[in-house]
């Protein structure tokens, strides 16, 4: 029997993001299955339980692939700084010192995301020359002033680390682990989306990018996407996208969401242990929220570009414009 090719992939989380993780694994062994596949799960000492740690190894283990548990400390991630998303956003940047030394890259995977497709392909592109590959993102377009911020030349193509493939052999040569937290440590009022600041702060002398195929948020106004992305990249990721990355606030996982692959989600999701798993979420009001998006907003959402919002926003009264943002912000 031929000897199944073997691909390190790297997922982080805390107890709220074990059914999410998990569906995502779910998505990667569905359309895998010639890998054999670790699992490299990083994790706060103190915020994931064993039960909970077990479960995940039984359930990767039960599809013919295996588990590295990556424990943390809080002394090892040391000061980062406040914001919506927890600690665990952060606990990419000592992947490189925690995994063994013969794991030369990995692909790192948020934990909001679905595989619809082989990421052999992904897996297999050369990264030699670069500290890690990743897609460009839409603040490249809105957040130019950011950028500044974190010290990024004008002409750089900052990239969403969601889907990242990282030269680990690389990283840990050139010592970047301890530049990753002495710019953490320096720029602590500056950062916003916590390692993906950091990792193209750091990392953005050598940086290479795949297209959207790999990483498309469904939100991105068509205008935008152009801007970033060929029309033939555009037009691949809407119509077969092999990696799905729910961006935004609002999950798949919550009553409201009107994500258009929302309903992906959901299929992968009742082929995993948690396929009771309903929405925390759904009370009067969201049942509300939900059924105003749905009915108005998720019919117009895609169609809109930020050229024709704009227009329709200086047609507003100052006050429906604000109920109008807010609402399709509400929505992703």
């Amino acid at each position: 029997m031929k000897e199944r090719e073997k691909i390190e992939i790297a997922v982080a989380g805390d107890s709220n993001y074990i059914v999410p993780i998990t569906v995502l694994l779910k998505s990667i062994f569905v359309h895998n299955a010639g890998l054999h596949i670790t699992v490299n799960f990083l994790h706060l000492s103190n915020q994931v339980s064993q039960e909970e740690l077990q479960q995940m190894e039984d359930f990767i283990v039960s599809h013919g692939h295996e588990m590295r548990r990556l424990k943390v400390t809080d002394e090892q991630l040391g000061e980062v700084p406040q914001s919506r998303h927890s600690k665990s956003a952060f606990l990419r940047l000592v992947l490189p010192h925690l995994l063994p030394e013969q794991v030369d890259k990995v692909l790192y995977l948020d934990g909001d995301i679905v595989v619809n497709g082989s990421i052999r392909s992904l897996y297999n592109l050369d990264i030699t020359g670069v500290y890690i590959a990743g897609a460009k993102d839409t603040i490249n377009i809105f957040g130019k002033e950011h950028c500044r911020k974190l010290g990024l030349p004008d002409d750089y193509a900052y990239f969403n680390s969601g889907v990242a493939l990282m030269n680990i052999k690389r990283i840990r040569e050139e010592n970047l682990q301890e530049k990753f937290f002495e710019f953490t440590r320096q720029h602590m009022d500056v950062i916003n989306s916590p390692d993906q600041d950091v990792l193209n702060a750091t990392l953005h002398r050598a940086v290479s990018y795949f297209p959207p195929l790999y990483n498309y948020n469904y939100w991105t106004e068509k205008d935008i996407a152009l801007r970033l992305f060929t029309k033939e990249e555009v037009e691949a990721a809407l119509r077969r996208p092999v990696i799905i990355h729910y961006i935004g606030p609002v999950k798949p996982w919550h009553y409201k969401s009107i994500h258009p692959k929302k309903a992906l989600w959901w299929h992968y999701l009742k082929q995993t242990p948690y396929k009771g798993y309903r929405p925390k979420d759904k009370n009067l009001k969201n049942i509300i929220a939900y059924f105003f998006l749905r009915t108005f907003v998720k019919p117009v959402k895609p169609l809109l570009t930020v050229r024709a919002k704009q227009k329709i926003g200086r047609l507003l009264p100052g006050n429906i414009k604000r109920a109008v943002k807010k609402a399709l912000f509400k929505a992703q």
